[in-house]
């Protein structure tokens, strides 16, 4: 909150060029209201929440491409700020479903996203209401150089009945070249992330997605509580040599040689197919 200056040596700006532009404070579609369609639009140039679905139950996002968005400046300041670490963090998603109920994401080309490419979220710390999130399908979507591709973010540390994921279902995606030369900060550049604690869950799963290519690993999990997680089935995971199978604290990290471990024994997905990509170097083939 303040003046906003502008240098330009060269003179006046307004005399120098034809136009000038800058974003606000808040995505194009922030606060969709309910049983709402967004239907075959091309949304981008954003610095946070493209389209954030927060109050916006029944409604559908389809057909879209949500682009170049992100890795705006969330806050100053010299300590930590809840999730936020002290300094001047860089955030920003592109598509997210927030405490919300009966939504579809389906057919979606999402690319070039600083953080979060699409999934759901609730927060109970910064809504002061624990809500869960139902009956959600996230499908058909191609998420391509997303710093986290798919978000499955839990907040509430403690397991609360009265704000879980229930029937989340997130379907034949195609989850590609995840993060960049560190994108963010945290590990997190990711396929899929699953932040938070040991949340409940129930009819939760992960189904016939490909994930190919991340930055650090195809999967995180902050907490890692086996009876908690999603079910993951059918899906198809690629990674190279050189990043990681899972991520899930600091004693749990497995390396693409972990694949089979990761995908038969912890993630008890029977029928996935993995693999490992090799390559001399990340940047080699990542674009």
């Amino acid at each position: 909150v303040g003046p906003l200056y502008l240098r330009c040596d060269a003179g006046n700006p307004g005399e120098l060029y034809s136009s000038i532009e800058f974003i606000n404070g808040s995505g194009p579609f922030d606060g969709v209201v309910g049983d709402c369609t967004i239907d075959n639009l091309h949304i981008g140039f954003y610095n946070d929440g493209i389209i954030a679905l927060a109050e916006g139950n029944g409604s559908v996002v389809q057909n879209c491409e949500l682009s170049w968005c992100g890795g705006y400046v969330t806050s100053y300041s010299s300590e930590s700020k809840t999730s936020y670490k002290a300094g001047a963090p860089r955030s920003a998603g592109s598509l997210s479903a927030t405490g919300v109920s009966d939504i579809r994401i389906r057919n979606n080309y999402i690319h070039e996203v600083f953080h979060a490419g699409t999934g759901v979220e609730v927060f109970a710390e910064q809504s002061d209401m624990a809500r869960s999130a139902e009956n959600i399908l996230i499908e058909g979507n191609v998420l391509y150089h997303c710093g986290t591709g798919l978000n499955y973010f839990n907040w509430d540390e403690g397991m609360n009945p009265e704000q879980m994921f229930k029937d989340i279902i997130f379907r034949g995606n195609y989850v590609l070249f995840s993060g960049g030369a560190d994108w963010l900060e945290d590990g997190t550049n990711v396929a899929v992330g699953i932040d938070g604690g040991a949340n409940l869950q129930e009819g939760c799963a992960f189904v016939d997605n490909a994930f190919l290519g991340a930055a650090d690993s195809l999967i995180y999990i902050k907490t890692y509580v086996p009876e908690t997680l999603p079910d993951f089935e059918g899906n198809r995971y690629l990674q190279y040599d050189s990043g990681g199978y899972l991520w899930a604290g600091q004693e749990h990290y497995f390396s693409s040689l972990d694949a089979q471990t990761v995908v038969r024994d912890i993630l008890k997905d029977e029928t996935g197919k993995f693999g490992v990509l090799y390559h001399p170097g990340w940047n080699t083939l990542d674009w």
